[in-house]
């Protein structure tokens, strides 16, 4: 009986929708699965003499065998081998194989491979969810919630705690139709600090489906599963013409919040989830073309890396119906400089009104857009060099990583392209949309409770560390606002400053004995992990006690909330972790700039953290905070390319083939210097020529404010 086109259809979906499950299955193993910890787990030792903090060593005591685990930056995987076998290496995959005697050969290897490594991530493998069709009939939003909860064990947008009171956004925002079945709940359990709750996620998609998922809460931000090409993205509707692209989906939000559309669905969100990739330009692209978008606003981070991402956006996204000015502009960058790279196609630009139409005019109008005007003695922008052939050039311009310098080559790749009000740049007032929000409605609060008005500063400290600066509130009084996290919402409480430390007998319901009272007073800390009452709704909080030095009083961390980044870069056992969490200080040895160095941790309730410092192996004593990376002192490298002598600008021109002529600041005795470029014009079609150039820039404006745009 022959097999019907939409059965044939459905089955082929099937089984390519389960071949990329276990793709991202396995691809979800290999980063989110740690595998020293594994190691570790299966009997390996640390070998803390070759050890350091990227690449942990492991031995096999029963065997002597070696492996080195390491990161990988390329992909985010694990992976081991083995220095002294070259045939010893592999992953999280090929090690559980080995040491659980997984058969990898055959399909039940493979099942019992994914239940076990799926466990370990705190989910359960379902082979019914590989039978999952995806057909090209497409699927409903019933469908599509049902795949996500089975497949990244997700539920419903239920507890909003964490994006209305931490990041203060409002229900209405939340619940928008524009992120509708776009956000998600997912509950945890961190073993270590006994905690438990519900991140918030964000699945990330292309036009494929979901591939990955970002993991949101106060303290937890990870990507599971893959980027590659896609992004989070919001509802779109059949009126959607504007697309806000950002860094991240809560940015989105608070942009959203912030700079409400006019009508729903009129606009559509995609947030990249950090660092852009050319793949996820194509995916923005695919957007723009497929939802007929005509205007894209860039509302990136304000800072370098947000204003490179604007560069490289700005200079390759193009609209219906935007002209072709024949321009691709992008932008790289090390520490010390960056390489704006314009790369011509001759042929687009013929008869486009306003465009450079040779190498000269567009030398001419990267130095006025670059240059003109900007401060004396300051570094500038450079021309390293010119390739060209009969149909393209490409041009390199070299410049300082600095701001001012970035700002203008934003605005150079906007006039170049043409982008007018089609690709438009959006900057927060601080550092990104969700930052600015938050500054903004902690502010008010602070003023309409207390009388006081924080500065940026302030309300930055306020955030980042819980608790602000001393500052005065409404009286004169001295203080310190502190962040009461509740289940009931985030509320700014001010402690005064007492003239000396009391301890009092009880403290947020606690009772405090006398050997609690005198470990506060030699210490700091109480020692050990408690659970309190807060002040504020009577919830039952766990966490630690410790004294506020500059406010002679009693603080508290809840346990969910507390810094915990130096456990891990300490490489504790478990039975070290587990005495930290009860609020006790572990000494140990860890190599601090390659070499062994005894260390002290312990809970610091007043900074929120565990402290990470150094000890005086000879009395014991703590010496400061211990700096895991070593610091290198490098001197600032010339930039590449020519240099500025006498408000010039060097410029090296080449054929096709790339060949290039080293260009000198002088001419050599007896030797005749190249000509100005004003008398010797770059052609655009130009064959076989090689050429020293040198530009005349602009004289600079002396009136200009220094470093002002």
């Amino acid at each position: 009986m022959p097999i019907s086109k939409e059965l044939e259809c459905q089955r082929e979906a099937e089984r390519a929708a389960r071949i990329q499950r276990n793709k991202d299955l396995v691809t979800s193993y290999k980063t989110n699965i740690d595998l020293s910890t594994y190691l570790a787990d299966v009997g390996f030792n640390v070998d803390r003499k070759r050890s350091s903090h990227k690449w942990p060593v492991l031995i096999d005591p029963d065997t002597d065998r070696r492996l080195i685990v390491v990161k990988s930056r390329a992909n985010n995987e694990y992976f081991y081998y083995n220095p002294e076998d070259d045939q010893d290496k592999g992953s999280i995959i090929d090690m559980m194989a080995e040491k659980m005697r997984f058969d990898l050969t055959g399909r039940d290897g493979w099942l019992e491979l994914h239940k076990a490594a799926s466990a370990m991530l705190g989910s359960a493998y379902y082979e019914e969810s590989n039978r999952m069709s995806r057909c090209a009939t497409g699927h409903n939003d019933d469908t599509r919630e049902a795949a996500l909860s089975q497949y990244f064990k997700l539920d419903p947008l239920t507890s909003i705690h964490y994006l209305q009171h931490e990041r203060k956004l409002r229900p209405d925002v939340i619940f928008a139709p524009e992120f509708e079945l776009k956000i998600f709940n997912r509950p945890f359990i961190d073993t270590t600090f006994q905690n438990a709750g519900k991140n918030t996620v964000f699945p990330i998609e292309n036009e494929n489906g979901v591939i990955g998922i970002i993991n949101r809460s106060s303290n937890w931000n990870q990507i599971e599963g893959r980027k590659d090409n896609g992004a989070w993205i919001s509802n779109i509707g059949p009126d959607t013409r504007q697309l806000v692209i950002s860094e991240a989906p809560i940015d989105s939000m608070s942009y959203h919040q912030i700079n409400p559309p006019q009508r729903p669905l009129d606009t559509v969100y995609l947030a990249t989830a950090g660092t852009i990739s050319h793949g996820q330009q194509q995916t923005m692209q695919y957007i723009i073309n497929a939802a007929n978008i005509q205007q894209v606003v860039l509302a990136n981070d304000n800072d370098f890396a947000g204003i490179r991402n604007n560069i490289n956006l700005a200079g390759k996204l193009t609209l219906p119906g935007q002209p072709d000015t024949g321009y691709d502009v992008k932008i790289s960058n090390n520490k010390y400089s960056n390489t704006l790279t314009i790369d011509v196609d001759w042929q687009r630009t013929v008869a486009r009104g306003g465009v450079p139409a040779t190498n000269q005019a567009l030398v001419d109008k990267v130095n006025v857009l670059m240059n003109r005007g900007y401060p004396p003695g300051e570094e500038k922008a450079v021309i390293s060099f010119i390739t060209h052939t009969d149909t393209k050039s490409q041009i390199k311009v070299n410049f300082p990583n600095v701001r001012p310098l970035l700002i203008r080559a934003e605005n150079l790749t906007g006039d170049l392209r043409q982008n007018e009000d089609r690709i438009v740049i959006r900057r927060a007032q601080e550092n990104d949309f969700s930052q600015e929000l938050m500054l903004r409605e902690i502010k008010k609060d602070v003023q309409e409770g207390y009388g006081i008005k924080l500065t940026g500063t302030q309300a930055e400290a306020l955030i980042k560390d819980r608790k602000s600066p001393i500052l005065l509130d409404k009286d004169l009084t001295p203080g310190k606002l502190i962040l009461e996290h509740t289940r009931d919402g985030v509320t700014p409480m001010f402690v005064a400053r007492q003239p000396e430390l009391v301890i009092p007998d009880t403290f947020r319901g606690q009772a405090i004995n006398k050997e609690d009272a005198d470990h506060l007073k030699r210490t700091g800390e109480m020692g050990r992990r408690i659970e309190t009452v807060s002040p504020l709704n009577g919830e039952i909080q766990p966490g630690y006690i410790g004294v506020d030095r500059e406010l002679n009083t009693l603080v508290f961390v809840k346990s969910n909330l507390l810094k915990n980044v130096n456990v891990v870069m300490a490489d504790l056992t478990r039975e070290q972790t587990k005495a930290i969490v009860a609020g006790k200080t572990i000494d140990t040895i860890m190599k601090v700039s390659q070499e062994e160095t005894p260390v002290r941790l312990r809970i610091e309730a007043s900074l929120g953290e565990i402290s990470l410092k150094k000890i005086d192996p000879a009395t014991g004593q703590e010496l400061g905070k211990a700096k895991t990376k070593t610091k290198v002192d490098q001197q600032k490298p010339p930039m590449p390319g020519a240099r500025h002598q006498g408000g010039t600008i060097t410029v090296r021109a080449t054929t096709a083939s790339r060949t290039e002529t080293k260009a000198k600041d002088t001419a050599s005795p007896g030797t005749a210097k190249t000509a100005s470029a004003k008398n010797v014009p770059i052609q655009s079609p130009a064959k076989s020529v090689v050429a020293v150039t040198t530009v005349t820039a602009p004289p600079p404006v002396k009136s200009a404010p220094k470093h002002r745009q």
